[in-house]
Parts: C-alpha cells; sequence; structure tokens
C-alpha cells in the first residue's frame, strides 16, 4: 500500500508534477491561508484538485510574466518544473512557476500583452509577450499599498 496521499496535503508539491517540467493553464488565483502565512495561490485546469501557493520567487515570475492584477492570469500558461530550492537552511525539493517563452511544449494559448493598457490588449498565440507595467520593486518595494497601486 502506497501510504504516500496520506502524507500529502491541500497544495501542490514536487510529488504531485507527472513529469519534472511541463505547461499547465492558470485556472483561478485567490489569497488562502498556507500555515499561518496569507498567500496567492494558483489552481490549475489540468489539476484542479490542488492549489500552488506561490513564494515570493514564484510570485515575482508571474507578476514579471504578466501583471501583478491575477484577475489577468486566468487562462494563462505557466510553465511548472521540479527544482531544488533552500528553505529554512537546508536545500529541498520544490515547484519551480515561471512564465513559458513562445515554443514551449505545452497547450495552445492566446496571451494577451501585458505592456498595453487593459483597454487596448490584443491576445497573441505563444508564451510571453511582454513584461508588467510597473517593475517588481514598484509592485513589492512598498509592502501591500505598492502592491494595491501596482500596473
Amino acid at each position: 500500500m502506497d501510504v504516500g496521499s496520506f502524507l500529502r496535503g491541500r497544495f501542490l508539491t514536487h510529488l504531485d508534477l507527472p513529469q519534472p517540467r511541463q505547461v499547465w493553464t492558470i485556472q483561478q488565483a485567490n489569497q488562502q491561508l498556507v500555515g499561518s502565512d496569507q498567500k496567492i495561490c494558483i489552481s490549475f485546469a489540468e489539476f484542479p484538485a490542488k492549489a500552488l501557493g506561490l513564494n515570493k520567487t514564484n510570485l515575482r515570475r508571474i507578476v514579471d510574466g504578466y501583471t501583478c492584477h491575477s484577475e489577468t492570469w486566468i487562462g494563462r500558461p505557466i510553465e511548472l518544473r521540479k527544482d531544488r530550492c533552500d528553505y529554512q537552511g537546508r536545500e529541498v525539493d520544490c515547484v519551480r512557476g515561471t512564465v513559458p517563452y513562445p515554443g514551449v511544449a505545452g497547450p495552445q494559448h492566446n496571451v494577451v500583452s501585458a505592456t498595453q493598457p487593459p483597454g487596448n490588449r490584443q491576445a497573441q498565440p505563444g508564451g510571453r509577450t511582454g513584461r508588467a507595467l510597473l517593475s517588481r520593486n514598484q509592485c513589492f518595494g512598498a509592502g501591500p499599498a505598492g502592491m494595491a497601486a501596482c500596473c
């Protein structure tokens, strides 16, 4: 009997990824309590059972590739890969998320350019098409007030 399913929680981990690297579609983004912290979590059309709690690294990568408005992430691709990272002074397995570049194997998506104003955005096939309107320091540097004013 595989008892691993009893050890897994409600959030996506490296153990849940069927392949070392793949592209999934963001289905939902919301704020959830992870341990004792509030985090932005994203769920996927291909794996709706669990959400990925975004650490600062993964959150910054998505903001840099799209915008800091999570409602604009819905339907967009994200490449997930198994990786190693430092956590509390030790190296552990983790999941890294990045906005895929055009040509990355995965489902076809229409990606809206993040460099155009919301009313004038045009869908473009493929992966990453632009950068966020403001730098991540403008979004993250001022804390919650900076995130509220971002983009």
